[in-house]
């Protein structure tokens, strides 16, 4: 029997590493707890965290396919046309604008296009990835902090969330020389 190598990829993987390392060190929310004490924050925080990570995870798979970005690589163009289409479910490619302003000007035009399930996604998606990008700063300050008193699996987590982090600035320096073609060094 064999297991995906899709199975392991960190990069998806890291997605849900913000709000599991918060469930698992389950720290006090600061402002907001002193704001409104009584009121669960973090269970909040690491829900909508949660929820980002399957919306784009979801939203990666239906663009990409199964294999993702490294087994069909798309441009950026073709990246956000994918996304119109995954989202409205209307196509073809070709229909949609191929940049991020002229995807959110094209909605904004025709909000018929995302219709109201889309909308509401649309509207979710949003509020959940801006909790989900304040939780990775959070939970990486708040494991740092209190790493000593961790158990060793929020320690392990919270290490796979650092390197995970961390891959998205080392990586991008690298070109994946196995995509390149002979024309690609003609000029070098």
């Amino acid at each position: 029997m064999t297991v995906a190598r899709d199975f392991f990829d960190l990069r998806m993987a890291g997605l849900y590493l913000p709000g599991l390392v918060l469930l698992m060190i389950n720290p006090r929310v600061p402002w907001l707890s002193d704001w409104y004490p009584e009121f669960p924050w973090l269970p909040l925080i690491a829900f909508f965290s949660l929820l980002s990570a399957v919306y784009f995870h979801g939203l990666s798979r239906n663009v990409f396919g199964p294999g993702g970005p490294e087994a069909n690589p798309l441009k950026r163009g073709e990246v956000i046309r994918g996304i119109q289409v995954a989202v409205t479910g209307k196509g073809p490619h070709t229909n949609h604008p191929e940049s991020f302003v002229g995807m959110m000007m094209n909605f904004r035009k025709n909000p018929e296009l995302l219709g109201k399930k889309g909308t509401v996604f649309v509207f979710l998606w949003v509020v959940s990835f801006l909790i989900w990008t304040a939780a990775i700063p959070f939970s990486i300050y708040v494991g740092a902090t209190q790493f000593e008193s961790l158990s060793v699996t929020a320690q392990l987590l919270l290490f796979a969330e650092i390197v995970w982090v961390l891959q998205w600035y080392v990586w991008r320096y690298y070109s994946p020389s196995y995509l390149l073609d002979r024309d690609d060094f003609k000029n070098s």
